[in-house]
């Protein structure tokens, strides 16, 4: 699995970088606020079309649809935001562009659940739904707070995430202004 989801990553990163990713690009600054420096740490990439590929070829367990035929591993067309650790790819989520009824948010198969999180030294912690919004707190206060993404309101801090912030001083829950963020924000920390 690693292997593949490093050498996809690299052609998403290749291809937000390319003319083909500038209006990805261009999105990620305006709308979301992020600079070069960051979009590139954070080894975001673009995945220009659907593809399925076997899930054999991924190191996954073969798994059957309901109809008996095999299902595939499913990389939908979007921003591609990884969770990479030490240069290991260690999650694939997508963004996707045109989501139609379905989920706006999807992660691959064979994927880490551990919440993206950066900087364990600091007092302060302030938790977030989505990596974009990490990314984006971590940019303009990373130096002052560690920043937690659950990628979701109702996933919850891993073990190593949950004893870093059981030893911060102060945590903001800054979950999405939404009925799951409201929902999930008062019942976050037992």
């Amino acid at each position: 699995w690693q292997e593949r989801a490093r050498a996809f990553l690299d052609g998403a990163i290749d291809t937000l970088w390319s003319e083909r990713g500038s209006k990805m690009r261009q999105w990620l600054h305006t709308e979301k606020g992020l600079n070069d420096a960051t979009i590139k740490g954070a080894c975001l990439g673009l995945n220009l079309a659907d593809k399925s590929e076997p899930r054999a070829t991924w190191g996954l367990d073969l798994q059957n649809k309901e109809d008996g035929t095999e299902k595939k591993l499913w990389l939908p067309a979007g921003l591609v935001i990884p969770w990479v650790v030490n240069g290991d790819v260690h999650r694939l989520r997508f963004r996707r562009s045109d989501p139609g009824d379905g989920a706006r948010y999807v992660t691959a198969s064979g994927s880490g659940t551990a919440p993206a999180a950066w900087g364990f030294e600091r007092a302060a912690a302030a938790i977030v739904e989505s990596e974009l919004d990490g990314l984006l707190l971590s940019q303009e206060a990373g130096d002052l707070c560690t920043v937690v993404a659950l990628g979701t309101a109702t996933a919850k801090p891993d073990t190593a995430t949950h004893k870093a912030l059981k030893a911060a001083a102060v945590i903001l829950v800054a979950l999405d202004t939404d009925e799951a963020g409201a929902k999930a924000a008062w019942k976050f920390w037992p």
